[in-house]
């Protein structure tokens, strides 16, 4: 789960957004990535869940984070064209990570994998021009990864894919990359990288 932080790869005095930030494991990486300077705006759909993103910047000493309770299912125009990264680490059906939450088996049926959004529009608004949107989810379903991504690039054509890799373990194509729990000994996760040309 640290991977996407890692590939979005902010840098000293970026402004970035955490779309789906608590409990906000991923915003205090990308803090210390950036040597506390800069801005992260760290949203979540639950206001309970805000103080969870607070103490854990606070614990560390970040003093960057902004943490908010937000739907990020609703546009804010004010914000659009305003972010150099963004980060959306999305609700998802949670497929990868059956090893540590078998339950998920118990409770996930073939209808409910169509229930996840879409990326859409607001994501793309929120990143300037040149600048990087992750997207990135704890499933293996490619309808709610690969699929959803050539869709969101097909109505999004100034955003294109970006190649990244993992040291020598492992390469995207077309800046996606699927990471099945054999290959890393870790959670299944997948990872996109896009650039806002």
């Amino acid at each position: 789960s640290m991977i996407p932080a890692a590939v979005l790869s902010p840098k000293e005095g970026d402004r970035v957004l955490d779309m789906c930030a608590a409990p906000g494991s991923k915003t205090t990486q990308m803090a210390e990535m950036m040597k506390n300077k800069g801005t992260i705006d760290a949203w979540d759909l639950y206001p309970h869940k805000i103080s969870l993103i607070k103490n854990n910047a606070k614990k560390l000493g970040i003093s960057i984070i902004h943490a908010g309770a937000r739907d990020s299912g609703k546009p804010f125009p004010a914000l659009f064209g305003r972010y150099d990264k963004v980060l959306l680490d999305a609700p998802c059906s949670g497929l990868g990570v059956l090893s540590h939450k078998p339950e998920i088996r118990w409770h996930r049926k073939e209808e409910d994998l169509n229930e996840f959004p879409p990326l859409q529009e607001k994501l793309a608004s929120y990143v300037k021009e040149g600048g990087l949107l992750v997207y990135s989810t704890c499933t293996l379903n490619p309808a709610e990864n690969e699929d959803r991504v050539r869709q969101f690039l097909k109505e999004h054509q100034k955003f294109t894919p970006l190649e990244f890799s993992l040291g020598d373990q492992k390469k995207s194509a077309d800046g996606m990359m699927t990471i099945l729990p054999y290959e890393l000994h870790s959670d299944g996760f997948f990872i996109a990288k896009l650039l806002k040309k």
